[in-house]
């Protein structure tokens, strides 16, 4: 698990995740800027979303087998790692 979302205000880490994964979420044919934005504007090698399945995030990232690897889950969230 990586320590530095612990320590490195996580509230805040999540809340741009977010705000970035739901620009691209409203436009399913541009869906693959989500993993664009992580890896490229953020230079995120993992992603962590609350554990809600019913959510558009968790199943952006669910469904991107090809972009996403599911690394870690627990009953309040997930680490996604983004593949190169």
């Amino acid at each position: 698990m990586p320590f530095y979302f612990l320590t490195y205000a996580p509230a805040d880490l999540w809340w741009l995740y977010h705000v970035i994964a739901a620009i691209f979420i409203k436009f399913y044919d541009i869906i693959w800027g989500v993993k664009f934005a992580l890896r490229n504007i953020l230079g995120a090698e993992t992603a962590v979303i609350p554990n809600k399945p019913d959510s558009w995030l968790y199943k952006v990232f669910d469904n991107l087998k090809s972009d996403f690897e599911k690394v870690y889950e627990n009953k309040e969230l997930v680490i996604f790692r983004i593949k190169p």
